[in-house]
């Protein structure tokens, strides 16, 4: 078939984008020439005079318009609610998420799904693995400490063969404590709010809610959630004070 020096030109320019999969690099023009049986001269000078007009060429061939979605970097700011910080005698009650780009808060609790209890806590554990690939940055307070150990721990429990999906963890309990070495009183939560004046109050669930979510009360564990969806927004905030001295700590 013959084709105009546009159309070779066009043809050109659609073979240097793709990937030679023996050398992992883009094609090479003499390979590009001896593809389409024409001299390498000819290729080089075909390149050298269309290739400032590359988008009209590729309207002279009727190429299928190719269109890209732009997906933005997604950031959530996360937290968890436990009955105890051992894996093997705890248990997840409580999980939010919080959308940056969004303002959207994403929580789920054990009475949100059906079946056992076991069969509950395992849904709810697939719900933060879910939002663990939906992201793309993650920000908590003590998340790489406890959160997904946590997590990994309780999966392996219930024999679930899922591997969490690497992610950028950043953890402002690191951050205040090794980037910004800001020696507060304490590098909990509710010292850091405090420390940076952040007007936002700690929840605090009385000592009963407590007691009660631990024996799995359906009432006192939405308590809880109250309390997991306040530390979310406290840390969002955090972050915001945090965030200069990130690139003195460089999270995982």
């Amino acid at each position: 078939m013959n084709f105009t020096d546009e159309e070779l030109a066009a043809k050109i320019a659609v073979w240097k984008q793709e990937i030679n999969e023996d050398t992992g690099k883009p094609f090479g023009l003499r390979l590009i020439a001896d593809i389409l049986e024409i001299s390498y001269g000819k290729a080089r000078h075909l390149d050298d005079k269309y290739n400032k007009v590359v988008d009209e060429v590729y309207d002279v061939l009727d190429h299928e318009s190719r269109t890209h979605e732009y997906r933005p970097v997604k950031t959530y700011v996360w937290d968890l609610e436990t009955t105890n910080l051992n894996t093997f005698m705890g248990q997840l009650t409580v999980a939010s998420f919080l959308d940056l780009s969004t303002g959207d808060m994403h929580t789920r609790t054990l009475f949100d799904f059906e079946g056992t209890g076991a069969q509950k806590e395992v849904q709810l554990l697939l719900f933060c693995v879910d939002m663990l690939k939906d992201g793309d940055i993650f920000i908590g307070h003590n998340t790489i400490g406890f959160d997904l150990g946590f997590l990994r721990g309780r999966l392996a429990i219930h024999g679930v063969d899922v591997d969490l999906p690497k992610r950028q963890h950043w953890d402002t309990y690191q951050i205040a404590r090794h980037g910004a070495k800001i020696r507060p009183q304490g590098y909990s939560l509710e010292n850091l709010l405090d420390f940076f004046r952040i007007a936002v109050q700690k929840d605090k669930p009385s000592k009963h809610d407590w007691a009660a979510s631990i024996i799995l009360d359906e009432k006192a564990i939405k308590r809880i959630a109250v309390r997991c969806e306040a530390d979310v927004i406290g840390t969002a905030l955090l972050w915001g004070e945090l965030r200069k001295y990130q690139h003195s700590w460089k999270g995982r």
